[in-house]
């Protein structure tokens, strides 16, 4: 499933698209691989993204990045027991920072199929973090299964520049 989804936000007054794209998500076939079987495989679940709130496009080191996701569990998909949610920052194609959440500390779990949730996230971007433009990659996972995947582009500007 493809989606892509260009999105309206207001940062420091004046509106801004953000453009979110779909990651190319990379399965391995670690049952093959290795002989551990895994549960379930991603295709038995199904995530749409619906909405994203960027509420700061534009930020200063020492700020934070906050978002709000709204995203969908379609009526066929797999309950989410345990989802977690991974968030990587890079620059240049070269990873500066991750971390890893689970959603259930955010969201009433587990997640049922035909429900809509909101998740928000808030992430500091540290005072030592040089300028420029950074790519900010989610992940939403279930165990070691990535289910959905999207991207987006902020920019770090030093106030005054």
């Amino acid at each position: 499933m493809m989606l892509f989804v260009v999105l309206l936000i207001t940062a420091a007054g004046l509106a801004a698209q953000v453009e979110w794209k779909t990651c190319t998500l990379a399965h391995h076939n670690n049952e093959r691989r290795y002989g551990i079987p895994y549960p379930a495989r991603a295709e038995e679940y199904d995530v749409q993204l619906i909405d994203v709130d960027v509420h700061n496009e534009r930020i200063a080191p020492g700020d934070h990045l906050e978002a709000t996701v709204l995203f969908r569990v379609g009526e066929d998909s797999r309950v989410l027991n345990h989802p977690r949610v991974a968030l990587g920052v890079s620059k240049d194609g070269m990873m500066i920072r991750s971390f890893r959440e689970n959603m259930c500390q955010h969201v009433e779990c587990p997640l049922q199929p035909g429900e809509e949730y909101e998740y928000e996230f808030s992430y500091h971007i540290p005072e030592f973090t040089p300028d420029g433009e950074y790519v900010v990659e989610t992940r939403l996972k279930e165990n070691a299964v990535n289910i959905e995947c999207a991207y987006f582009t902020i920019t770090v500007e030093t106030e005054g520049k």
